[in-house]
């Protein structure tokens, strides 16, 4: 499958000599700028770990995690209450890095996801108010998360919805998509888990992905409405990786957003997966690449695990189907029926097909916009800024403030220049 996480080579911190490896360990230590990772604490299990051997990752973080938890849990104990928060953040962010690497059909993927989520909760009660836990209706069950507020009045305030990617979980985007400096900047924030995502899968498995993700963010957005506090004239989605195809989705039928950031758009997620295929594995037909894909399960881990974890969050059992699942995940000229000023973010370090992808659905909207390439330069060019968090928040958070500042006040301009 198309690479995720991927580094310009003057980037990669050469950590390890797996590139996936070097992005997950930048993406765990990354979550520092937040309380979420000690640098000391991360370089102290590399020497542990073997590029390319999942036990080995895994083994690794969880016993950091399980070592961080008790510091936790005695802080917590001896009333010090700020060293157990931030001892539980890093705890939770460890055995998330830990999980990560875990089969899906192995039952330890499921009991590292649930030490995660509990250290998360954990911390989550500790913050000024408290982060409250919620169940949002979806169909026939709920999807879980958290509503976090900046205050514990009803004051109305502007509100993001967060929509992580294949491979994120809800708790993740308290640091993956900034919430923390959200909060700070008066904004409430719901983390969540849609279909697809770690927290709804563990709880049931056919709750997989969807193309037509308006029938998750409808009523996600019937939830947050209806929460007090709410400024019903500025709610925002920030969707990430592949919530730049879902989240584009949903915002073609909710007309209720009033602003929408993607990083990066994905308009054809079809397109975008075979195209790093051919680029990885030759100019060959979809079965051809079906064909190699199931031989390189056979002899590469990294294959087999790519391929595992797309049956599971797709609800496939074959190449094939992962395939045909994929085709609808096309926006085929929807975006012109997205109403709200958008914000299209990417990376330098992106495929060429994602970038070029990037262009052209901010070239054919139709509404105020705006688009922000992170460079090399900038030390922020990996998948969805990974390498460079604070950098990518708060512009994505500045223009927010402006959006919303100028809709309340003026007629928006057609294009922003920040």
């Amino acid at each position: 499958m198309a690479k995720r996480g991927s580094f310009p080579l003057s980037e990669r911190p050469g950590i390890f000599k797996d590139e996936t490896f070097d992005a997950n360990f930048v993406r765990t230590l990354g979550y520092d700028i937040y309380g979420g990772a000690v640098t000391g604490e991360c370089f102290q299990v590399v020497p542990q770990i073997r590029s390319g051997d999942f036990a080995s990752w895994t083994t690794a973080w969880s016993s950091l995690g399980a070592r961080i938890e008790v510091m936790a849990r005695q802080a917590l104990a001896e009333g010090h209450l700020h060293t157990a928060r931030a001892s539980f953040l890093r705890a939770y962010n460890y055995y998330r890095a830990s999980e990560f690497f875990v089969y899906f059909r192995d039952r330890q993927k499921f009991e590292l996801y649930k030490r995660s989520v509990s250290c998360f909760a954990e911390a989550a009660t500790l913050f000024t108010p408290p982060f409250e836990a919620v169940r949002i209706p979806y169909e026939d069950t709920t999807l879980p998360g958290f509503f976090l507020r900046p205050a514990s009045d009803d004051q109305p305030r502007p509100t993001i919805i967060m929509l992580g990617g294949g491979d994120a979980s809800g708790e993740e985007l308290y640091f993956l998509s900034g919430a923390a400096v959200a909060l700070e900047r008066g904004y409430n924030a719901l983390i969540f888990h849609g279909p697809g995502q770690r927290g709804a899968l563990h709880q049931r498995g056919d709750l997989v992905f969807r193309p037509d993700y308006e029938t998750v963010i409808t009523p996600v957005v019937d939830f947050v409405l209806r929460q007090p506090g709410v400024d019903h004239d500025r709610l925002a989605l920030y969707a990430i990786s592949l919530g730049g195809y879902l989240g584009a989705r949903a915002a073609a039928f909710e007309p209720r957003l009033r602003a929408l950031i993607l990083n990066s758009p994905i308009p054809d997620f079809y397109r975008y997966n075979m195209t790093g295929m051919r680029a990885a594995l030759g100019p060959l037909t979809v079965l051809g690449l079906s064909r190699s894909l199931n031989v390189a399960t056979k002899f590469i881990p990294l294959a087999r695990f790519a391929i595992e974890t797309y049956k599971w969050i797709f609800g496939a059992q074959t190449v094939d189907e992962i395939f045909k699942r994929m085709e609808a995940y096309q926006l085929r000229g929807l975006e012109t029926q997205i109403q709200c000023p958008t914000l299209c973010m990417g990376s330098e370090g992106e495929s060429v097909e994602l970038q070029a992808q990037t262009e052209h659905f901010y070239q054919t909207l139709r509404v105020p916009k705006a688009l922000r390439i992170f460079t090399t330069k900038e030390g922020a060019a990996a998948h969805c800024q990974h390498n460079n968090l604070a950098i990518s928040h708060h512009y994505l958070l500045d223009w927010l403030d402006h959006t919303f500042m100028q809709s309340s006040t003026t007629n928006l301009e057609k294009e922003y220049t920040l």
